[in-house]
């Protein structure tokens, strides 16, 4: 194994909405998605489609990386394209 650049781009290979308040973290987020993003260089991973409304999102539908400071972090989010 071992890191690689990629371009960003990728598509919903699938996703549910999650709509229950499991835990206090995420409580001011209900609904949001947990996506599987199919990258353009093949490798899939598990991340969130942001900045759309969760009847939005589609199988297939074609996404970008959008890297996110969250806190001392980066995280990685996905948007449309």
């Amino acid at each position: 194994m071992q890191w690689k650049d990629t371009s960003g781009k990728g598509t919903v290979h699938t996703f549910v909405t999650v709509h229950q308040k499991y835990h206090p973290a995420f409580y001011d987020l209900v609904p949001y998605n947990v996506s599987v993003i199919e990258l353009a260089e093949g490798p899939r991973i598990v991340a969130n489609v942001v900045n759309i409304a969760p009847n939005d999102i589609a199988i297939g539908m074609n996404v970008k990386a959008k890297p996110t400071p969250v806190g001392d972090r980066v995280a990685l989010f996905f948007e449309k394209e």
